[in-house]
């Protein structure tokens, strides 16, 4: 008998005959479904930090970096805590916790996200690189069948030269409405971390603590009048820990690209380009900040 598969989104199903006979001798047949492992489908975010000291007026950014972006207006702004030991294990390990609320969002939220540092071997990134690295996380269960919470989050974040591959499973901890960035103190935080850890995490969290919290102010725009772009500033206490520091990231997500689709135009050769127009335009400005920096170490590192 031929097998016969049912997909339903990202998942994948065989039909499962199973055959029971009675005391009698009587055979009864019924069907199950057997979940077929597949590798998850990863989606872009492409993030250039640009020079706050060219980009920023007090602590709004200039008319000159608005007017790159059509429609450039306040989106929100986003309050979080990262949760990692003292010498930060989880992070050296490859996990984040992250809880945060955002004040265009109802729900606060806590998200548990395994990194995979730099899978590119050239700052443009290949299919190849992509392939090997989906390839190695399979080994360690990230597929749709022992990881389903993290199904749909599978993302690779493309820098300025480093590029990371990073599966992320989101929780609703309560609904405190819009408009507010309050988050759980790090007693209720613990617990529901606790409570809550997907069954692939199985890290010791005896020992951790609050890294935070720092609040985060976001601006959109939309690029090309083909997708749409926020940026990020964000500051934090400087690394010798005696001042601040403030940081500024442009990013776009592909998921948001709104322009047209060409035959033979993969999501890989559609991002290296849109990619490639954003960065040629801050280098232009003068705004572009030539290094990669991650948000999250910085928060580990300096709370």
């Amino acid at each position: 008998m031929k097998d016969i598969f049912i997909e339903n989104g990202e998942r994948k199903f065989k039909l499962v005959p199973n055959i029971a006979t009675d005391s009698l001798g009587q055979e009864t047949i019924t069907v199950g479904l057997e979940e077929i492992a597949q590798p998850m489908t990863p989606g872009y975010e492409v993030k250039f930090l640009v020079d706050p000291a060219k980009i920023l007026s007090g602590s709004e950014p200039i008319v000159d970096f608005q007017n790159l972006f059509e429609g450039f207006a306040l989106k929100g702004t986003t309050k979080m805590s990262y949760y990692d030991t003292p010498d930060l294990a989880l992070n050296n390990s490859g996990w984040t916790i992250r809880i945060r609320k955002k004040s265009n969002k109802k729900a606060q939220q806590c998200t548990f996200k395994k990194r995979y540092a730099k899978i590119n071997k050239k700052p443009t990134l290949t299919q190849g690189d992509i392939n090997k690295a989906i390839k190695s996380t399979e080994r360690e269960g990230f597929n749709t069948v022992s990881a389903k919470e993290f199904l749909g989050g599978c993302e690779i974040d493309y820098g300025f030269s480093k590029c990371t591959l990073s599966y992320s499973a989101d929780y609703n901890i309560a609904e405190t409405g819009k408009g507010n960035t309050d988050i759980p103190d790090s007693v209720a935080s613990i617990q529901f971390i606790n409570d809550n850890k997907p069954a692939i995490f199985t890290e010791d969290l005896s020992n951790i603590r609050e890294h935070g919290a720092v609040t985060l102010t976001t601006y959109e725009g939309t690029f090309k009048g083909v997708v749409s772009v926020a940026v990020d500033i964000m500051t934090i206490k400087d690394e010798l820990g005696t001042g601040t520091e403030t940081i500024c990231e442009v990013s776009f997500k592909l998921e948001d690209y709104t322009g047209a689709r060409y035959e033979k135009q993969t999501d890989l050769k559609l991002v290296n380009k849109l990619r490639e127009e954003l960065r040629a335009v801050l280098v232009e400005k003068e705004y572009l900040l030539e290094k990669d920096g991650l948000k999250t170490n910085m928060i580990l590192q300096r709370y």
